[in-house]
């Protein structure tokens, strides 16, 4: 059968793929259909052909599954924000069990896998990010929008309220442009997008563009105790689901006998302010985050730490060399994952025990692909932690051990 863009068929939904499309197949070929869910049966119109696959959109559902419900946002469908407002919360968070093992088989070539032991819904399915970025726009009457891109990539969509967004940052975007850097941003020819940041034990704040230097820290209350983030480092944007993690890295990492933890990409050292015990080496290339995590380390008392300001790809190396029997590594890069010399340094040195938490399941897969390819390592544990409700996204902790081989 020959496919064109403009065609319009029925097809059956078989499944969600990881990022929130539908898919179908067609003679052979994936159909990737958003806002689609398994179960269903859509009228699509096709609107890409491509060598190995098709793109198409929903013209009318013709048998809904029993698991749509309403989207919360009016904006849904257009903002590029969220992609399972119409699916209720139980599916949502079966939809990513079953795609987190799906990467993690098909990049990370990983057939062999414990069962996820943890899998952490989030205690609200709305109202739960403590930061957005809204993106700033003048239109042709030099009135000035903030807000998010459209699914078309091309437009700015104008936000008064985002339902994922805690109650104070709603409240915030309703004087964006009242306030006194914002009347100053909207006089630029080009003004800078605004962050709305919450923190549990801070007034709410409003910057545009990056963050000033020199503000104070944000105190975030984590486990009932203070923990201090500088204002334009990263922090979890859910603060209940990151307690979560923070508590399964002490339940994890605690009982293991060895006595030094590398923890790279180590921010404000979220990670590592739960262990006990250990000497701590921390990596991170932001200055004031390496601050910062010097001040909670002595405020929670870690007994023993050096939190190092650099590149963690580098460095990790240094710290390894010689050590890895004695040493428990984590990881938690950015989006991108860890780069090759983090893997080269690993396959060289081989810690007795690694860590690896990640946003992005596909990076992940790759690295592990990378980390476990020579039999070196396996699957000691995972769970999967909802830390983006209403989206695609989540985070994943997978616990890897050494294998010992026989000489």
């Amino acid at each position: 059968m020959i496919y064109k863009v403009g065609r319009e068929l029925e097809v059956e939904v078989a499944d969600v793929a990881f990022g929130g499309n539908g898919v179908a197949r067609l003679d052979g070929l994936v159909c990737f259909i958003p806002f689609a869910i398994p179960g269903e049966k859509v009228k699509v119109r096709i609107t890409a052909v491509k060598k190995r696959f098709i793109e198409a959109e929903i013209v009318e559902i013709v048998e809904p599954s029993e698991n749509r419900i309403e989207p919360a946002c009016e904006l849904y469908g257009q903002c590029g924000g969220c992609q399972y407002q119409h699916i209720n919360y139980r599916t949502q968070l079966s939809l990513k069990e079953s795609q987190l093992k799906q990467v993690l088989s098909r990049i990370g070539s990983l057939d062999e896998m414990p069962e996820i032991e943890k899998i952490i819904p989030s205690e609200n399915e709305f109202a739960y990010r403590n930061r957005i970025t809204l993106n700033a726009y003048k239109d042709p009457d030099d009135h000035i929008i903030y807000g998010y891109k459209h699914l078309n990539n091309r437009e700015t969509l104008d936000v008064r309220n985002c339902p994922i967004a805690k109650e104070e940052i709603n409240d915030m975007i309703r004087v964006l442009k009242r306030t006194p850097w914002g009347y100053k941003n909207a006089k630029r020819e080009k003004p800078k997008a605004a962050t709305l940041r919450w923190s549990g034990e801070d007034e709410p704040v409003i910057y545009y563009g990056s963050a000033p230097k020199g503000m104070p820290w944000r105190k975030e209350t984590l486990n009932g105790r203070s923990f201090r983030v500088p204002l334009g480092a990263f922090y979890q944007v859910n603060p209940e689901v990151a307690e979560h993690l923070f508590n399964i890295t002490k339940e994890w990492l605690n009982v293991l006998p060895q006595p030094r933890v590398i923890d790279a990409f180590c921010g404000a050292g979220f990670l590592s302010m739960g262990l006990e015990d250990k000497h701590v080496i921390g990596i991170e290339e932001n200055d004031a985050s390496i601050e910062a995590a010097k001040h909670n380390a002595l405020q929670w008392g870690v007994k023993s730490f050096n939190y190092i300001a650099g590149d963690a790809n580098r460095l990790i190396n240094k710290h390894l060399r010689n050590k890895g029997d004695s040493t428990i590594l984590i990881i938690d890069p950015p989006r991108r994952g860890c780069g090759e010399k983090t893997i080269e340094s690993i396959q060289k040195h081989k810690p007795s025990w690694i860590l690896y938490v990640s946003c992005d399941p596909a990076t992940l897969a790759r690295d592990l692909k990378g980390i476990c390819n020579d039999g070196d390592y396996k699957v000691n544990k995972m769970a999967l932690l909802d830390m983006f409700p209403q989206t695609s996204h989540f985070e994943t902790m997978v616990l890897l051990e050494r294998e010992e081989k026989d000489v």
